[in-house]
């Protein structure tokens, strides 16, 4: 792509956009692109969240308190280097609160989203596990699940 230099263009409202020497809108192509990424990392944290629904990791931490990968593992029967993982990836969308990267905890009001499948108006991790005919969903859950269980834990 040819330098880009900022001028103006008459198409923006009369904004400054980096427009290459042969149109390209520089800007326009980087917001097009974080929206794309925006997509993957929903994609991303809709495999987190459809886990933790389906092998009962949020039911597992609801009123916890704050709780380490060891812990939930000991709840779970899950791996706990797996859990991690999970745990940090949640952590990192902002589903479960960390000050450090060992210890999560689900707040109430997460809980009511990710949790209370039973009695919350507010519930919608059952969202991310609906099937459809194409729906390879529940071979990862088994995957996962085989792979983050105790027993597995003599072959890590």
């Amino acid at each position: 792509m040819p330098n880009a230099r900022t001028k103006w263009d008459a198409r923006c409202s009369g904004k400054l956009r980096r427009v290459t020497d042969h149109g390209f809108d520089v800007d326009a192509a980087n917001l097009f692109a974080f929206r794309v990424w925006n997509y993957k990392q929903g994609e991303l944290v809709s495999v987190l969240i459809h886990l933790g629904d389906r092998l009962g990791l949020y039911r597992a931490l609801d009123g916890r308190g704050p709780t380490t990968a060891a812990e939930l593992a000991d709840a779970t029967g899950l791996h706990p280097r797996w859990l991690l993982e999970w745990l940090r990836g949640n952590a990192a969308a902002d589903l479960l609160e960390s000050t450090d990267g060992e210890q999560f905890e689900l707040t109430r009001e997460g809980a009511a989203v990710l949790a209370h499948e039973e009695h919350s108006l507010l519930f919608a991790a059952g969202a991310f596990t609906a099937r459809s005919r194409t729906d390879s969903s529940s071979s990862w859950t088994f995957a996962f699940a085989s792979l983050w269980s105790v027993s597995s834990r003599a072959s890590w």
